[in-house]
C-alpha cells in the first residue's frame, strides 16, 4: 500500500509539472505574440505612415466636401460625382471635383466644378453668379503642384544643381554631358550612402544627379518621405517608382526587382 501511495504521489507530481509547463508555454506564447505584434506595428515605415496619414486627410476632405456640396443641390439624391481629388494646397487640405445633379426642371444639369476647404469653412459650386470668384479660388487651390513640407532640393550628393560643373567632377569617357566624381569616396543624400553617383550637364551646368544604393529603396523612401512628405506619384508596381515634384525640380526613386538596388535622381527642368 505504501508503494501504491508513493506511486500515486509521484504521478500527481508529474501531472503538476506538466501542467505548469503548459501554463508557462501558453503565457510565453501570448507574451511573445504580443511582442511580435508590437514589433510589427513599430515596423511601419516612415513612407507608409506619411501615405496613410495623407490618405486619411484626403478621405476626410472629400467626405466633408461632397456632403456639403450634395446638400446644396436641388435634388441631393440625384447627385453624382466625378474627377474628384483632394490634396494639400496653400497650407490647407482641399477637395475639388465635378458634380452633376437634377435642376429645378428635373433634368440633369451637367457636370459643374466644385471645391471645398474644410478648415476654412469654404464650399463653392460654380454658377453664373459666382463664376469670377470661383475661378480665382479654383486656380489658386485646385491647379498647380501640391504643397511639400520642405522646399525643393538644390543639390545632390554635395553637387549644386544649376551651378557650373565643379572641379570635383570629370567627363565620363570623354562625354562632357555625363559626369563622374573624381573621388571614389562614398557620397550621401539625406543621410543615405550611395554606392555610385553620376551627373548630367547642359550648357556646362549641372542639371541632374543620380545615385544607386544597394537595398536602399526602403531607406531612401523613408528619408524622402520625412523630408518631402507624400510622393506626387507612386506606380505601386513591383518595379516601384516614386516621384516628388516641384515646379522646376523632380526627385525620382526607382526600385528594381532584378537587382537589390534602388536608383535616385534629382533633376532640374519644368515638371
Amino acid at each position: 500500500m505504501a508503494n501504491n501511495m508513493m506511486r500515486s504521489q509521484r504521478g500527481r507530481g508529474c501531472l503538476i509539472v506538466v501542467a505548469v509547463f503548459f501554463v508557462l508555454l501558453i503565457v510565453g506564447t501570448t507574451i511573445g505574440g504580443s511582442h511580435t505584434d508590437q514589433q510589427q506595428t513599430q515596423a511601419v515605415s516612415a513612407l507608409d505612415k506619411v501615405e496613410q496619414d495623407n490618405t486619411a486627410r484626403q478621405n476626410h476632405a472629400l467626405y466633408v466636401g461632397k456632403a456639403a456640396v450634395r446638400s446644396m443641390m436641388k435634388d441631393p439624391s440625384s447627385a453624382t460625382f466625378s474627377d474628384e481629388f483632394a490634396w494639400m494646397k496653400n497650407g490647407h487640405e482641399t477637395a475639388c471635383g465635378q458634380i452633376n445633379a437634377k435642376n429645378s426642371f428635373g433634368a440633369m444639369a451637367g457636370n459643374t466644378p466644385w471645391l471645398a476647404i474644410p478648415d476654412r469653412d469654404l464650399v463653392m459650386v460654380r454658377s453664373l453668379d459666382n463664376a469670377g470668384a470661383f475661378d480665382r479660388e479654383w486656380n489658386h487651390d485646385c491647379v498647380g503642384v501640391e504643397d511639400h513640407p520642405a522646399p525643393a532640393p538644390k543639390e545632390f550628393a554635395g553637387v549644386k544643381l544649376g551651378a557650373p560643373v565643379p572641379a570635383t567632377l570629370q567627363p565620363y569617357e570623354g562625354n562632357q554631358d555625363v559626369l563622374m566624381p573624381k573621388s571614389s569616396a562614398p557620397a550621401d543624400f539625406l543621410g543615405v550612402r550611395f554606392d555610385k553617383t553620376w551627373f548630367t550637364a547642359a550648357g556646362h551646368k549641372v542639371d541632374s544627379g543620380s545615385g544607386t544604393a544597394k537595398g536602399g529603396f526602403a531607406k531612401l523612401g523613408d528619408a524622402l518621405a520625412r523630408a518631402y512628405g507624400v510622393p506626387s506619384t507612386d506606380t505601386g508596381s513591383a518595379n516601384r517608382v516614386l516621384t516628388w515634384k516641384w515646379p522646376t525640380v523632380k526627385v525620382m526613386l526607382q526600385n528594381s526587382d532584378d537587382r537589390d538596388e534602388a536608383t535616385l535622381t534629382v533633376s532640374q527642368g519644368k515638371n
